[in-house]
């Protein structure tokens, strides 16, 4: 990772929204685990996001799994 060691990552999931993670960006090491778990990045956004989010569920499995591959990884996030 090319993180700093005092960022956290955030996975959050709203209706309006969908689930995006906060505290990457595009280039800083996290991507092979966000593109594993199908994340997509967004220019609109400029910040990584879950397609077919919107206005449903959580897909917890997905989320779940992020947040373990980020782990392993050594990414710090909550």
């Amino acid at each position: 990772m090319t993180r700093s060691d005092t960022a956290d990552l955030h996975i959050t999931h709203t209706s309006a929204e969908g689930t995006t993670i906060e505290g990457t960006a595009r280039g800083d090491g996290t991507k092979p685990a966000l593109v594993a778990n199908r994340w997509r990045w967004s220019r609109n956004l400029g910040a990584w996001y879950l397609p077919h989010t919107r206005d449903r569920a959580p897909k917890r499995d997905a989320i779940e799994q992020t947040a373990t591959d980020l782990r392993t990884a050594g990414s710090p996030w909550r």
